[in-house]
């Protein structure tokens, strides 16, 4: 029976190739080098690809990240279900390597602590009021009530549960009329909040009826509100922080203040995942090989699409970055008590926050929003009767 030592070697031989075969393929792609009787083991990667990140896989103590490892492997496998293996082959070797995706920069240089925080994640229970649907309270600037559940995501995501916030009113008729906003993808450790996307539910699909649009165009319009007070930065800063996407500004902000509420007043926003990012590339530049003789029609397209994210991924990824990092930047300009420190990310490093002295705010929009997270009594809501 094959070690989980040796499954942690197969696992770094592959990914030095780009290529990590569990039945499924991951695309993952490293160095290693681990402190040996003799120094350090340094494995370089054995395959080139243009236009990646290298980063190196730094193990210091073997047995302890082993362990951390078997851990992680017993509360995952419990944690997640049956569909989530679906066609893998080897479940051990696929729960690993789905984590390894989502490594940061600095989780190389640390892997332990990696997975002891993904074990965290796993087993936290902070927002577990939140694993049913609440409404936690009514907006006097949209004249409807703000929603959030916490739900429990597929392996092959970033987290293992994100927050997701619905704008929603009832009309005359009691039909209940949505508009979701993006999702919130984060783990917890402690009294501390990482946070890996802000995304567009691609599964959400808003009925087109007239009820609904007339409701989305209302809440559009006025979501716009949170641009007001931008006068007093400098031009240059200014033309950074307005572009961002109101709605996930106002997700990002409900969420902070449910957060502040539980205790959680420290955050950690990654700008990239390196793995993801690279898989992106290795996959684009490997299929392209593959269908380089090609010439069906059927391929044209595929090609195409794969061409374009080859070419195009810096462009790509550097706009998803930006949005993000933006967005608690943004969220820092409108509250001046709290502490944004984003130095590192020109390193692809962390963004850090602390929510202090969050009383205070330039926008009347988003200080409702942040108070709607950070007063919500877990007990009967404020609802408009219409």
């Amino acid at each position: 029976m094959r070690s989980l030592s040796d499954l942690l070697d197969e696992i770094n031989l592959e990914a030095s190739s780009g290529r990590v075969n569990c039945g499924l393929i991951h695309w993952i792609y490293y160095s290693c080098c681990e402190v040996g009787n003799n120094g350090y083991n340094f494995n370089d990667v054995i395959k080139d690809y243009d236009n990646v990140i290298v980063p190196c896989l730094k193990i210091d103590n073997r047995n302890r990240l082993l362990e951390a490892i078997s851990e992680y492997l017993e509360i995952a496998k419990s944690f997640y279900d049956e569909l989530d293996y679906d066609r893998v082959v080897d479940i051990d070797k696929y729960t690993i390597s789905t984590l390894l995706s989502n490594m940061a920069i600095d989780d190389f240089n640390n892997p332990i602590n990696f997975f002891e925080r993904r074990c965290a994640f796993l087993q936290d229970n902070t927002l577990k009021h939140f694993k049913v649907c609440r409404d936690i309270g009514y907006s006097e600037v949209f004249d409807a009530n703000i929603e959030v559940e916490l739900r429990k995501e597929s392996i092959f995501m970033e987290t293992p549960y994100s927050l997701y916030i619905s704008i929603i009113k009832y009309n005359k008729e009691g039909r209940k009329l949505s508009y979701p906003l993006p999702v919130l993808r984060f783990g917890i450790e402690g009294e501390r909040a990482y946070f890996y996307a802000i995304q567009k539910d691609q599964s959400e699909e808003m009925p087109e009826d007239k009820d609904f649009l007339s409701f989305s165009k209302k809440i559009r319009r006025k979501m716009y509100a949170v641009n007001a007070n931008l006068d007093g930065l400098e031009q240059e800063e200014n033309d950074n922080l307005i572009e961002v996407s109101p709605w996930a500004l106002i997700a990002l902000t409900i969420c902070l203040g449910i957060l502040e509420k539980n205790g959680i007043k420290s955050i950690v926003a990654y700008p990239l995942l390196l793995n993801r990012y690279n898989a992106n590339v290795i996959y684009s530049q490997e299929e392209l090989k593959n269908l380089s003789d090609k010439d069906e029609d059927i391929y044209k397209e595929i090609k195409s699409h794969l061409l374009f994210i080859s070419n195009n991924i810096d462009s790509i990824q550097e706009n998803i970055t930006d949005k993000f990092i933006r967005t608690f930047r943004r969220v820092g300009y409108h509250f001046p008590g709290i502490s944004v420190n984003d130095f590192a990310v020109a390193n692809i490093l962390p963004l850090e926050m602390e929510l202090i002295q969050s009383d205070f705010c330039n926008n009347s929009l988003l200080k409702e929003m942040y108070e709607l997270g950070l007063c919500y009594n877990y007990g009967d809501v404020k609802r408009k009767v219409v």
